[in-house]
């Protein structure tokens, strides 16, 4: 071959023996973290949603760049609805994780649907007496949708209890207490409240059956003060 083929060919040797040099070593190590430096990127650019289910919006198209934190599109999975709504604190001890309960969806009023409680709030809403309770329901026909309205409807079954009326009840510190007539006096006593409706409270601790109870007036009693039972 002529001289400048021959330099043509051993400039492209000692190129590429440079290249093949430069990642023995040190720069091998730093070729090969680049490259799963690039591999984890790569692995960053899909998204995947953690359930399966439907995309219910969608907050940004192909080739938008997505800063951290900002959502970028809604997956939703209607085969298990959520009711979310409160009850009464007389009610909370009757309740139970588990317990069924029978749904009416108001734009579905001709059909009942079987929930269960799947949990109960330690802590009252920001109202005061009233728990958070959720509810699901499944949702095989895919008939109830997310943000529907409904009402639930609990089958409770209480221990043995009197039933007083509620005007009997006087409520102190956080309190119930009741008079109960002892010697022609009004004695105050505490007791525990149940369940109410239709004007009567349930009390599970704190009376005796035909022990006499003042049912009007008890704001203005006072503790031993004399009464007249006729």
């Amino acid at each position: 071959m002529s001289q400048s083929q021959f330099e043509d060919v051993k400039l492209k040797y000692d190129m590429a023996k440079a290249q093949y040099d430069s990642l023995t070593g040190s720069g091998l190590e730093q070729a090969v973290a680049s490259l799963k430096s690039i591999e984890l990127q790569l692995e960053a650019t899909e998204i995947k949603s953690p359930i399966s289910g439907i995309v219910a919006t969608k907050n940004i198209n192909p080739g938008e760049m997505v800063s951290p934190g900002i959502s970028l599109m809604t997956v939703v999975n209607q085969d298990t609805l959520k009711l979310q709504t409160t009850v009464p604190q007389d009610v909370v001890p009757y309740l139970k994780t588990g317990q069924k309960v029978s749904v009416t969806v108001d734009a579905i009023p001709d059909r009942i649907f079987e929930g269960s409680i799947t949990s109960i709030g330690p802590v009252a809403t920001v109202s005061g007496q009233y728990f958070p309770i959720e509810i699901s329901i499944e949702n095989k026909d895919g008939i109830l949708k997310g943000g529907m309205t409904a009402k639930a409807e609990f089958t409770i079954t209480k221990a043995e209890a009197l039933l007083i009326p509620e005007s009997a009840v006087i409520y102190e510190g956080g309190k119930a207490f009741v008079y109960v007539v002892e010697d022609s006096r009004a004695k105050k006593r505490e007791v525990v409240l149940g369940i109410k409706g239709d004007g009567k409270i349930s009390v599970l601790d704190g009376l005796k059956p035909g022990e006499k109870v003042i049912t009007s007036n008890v704001s203005a009693l006072q503790d031993g003060m004399t009464v007249n039972t006729k």
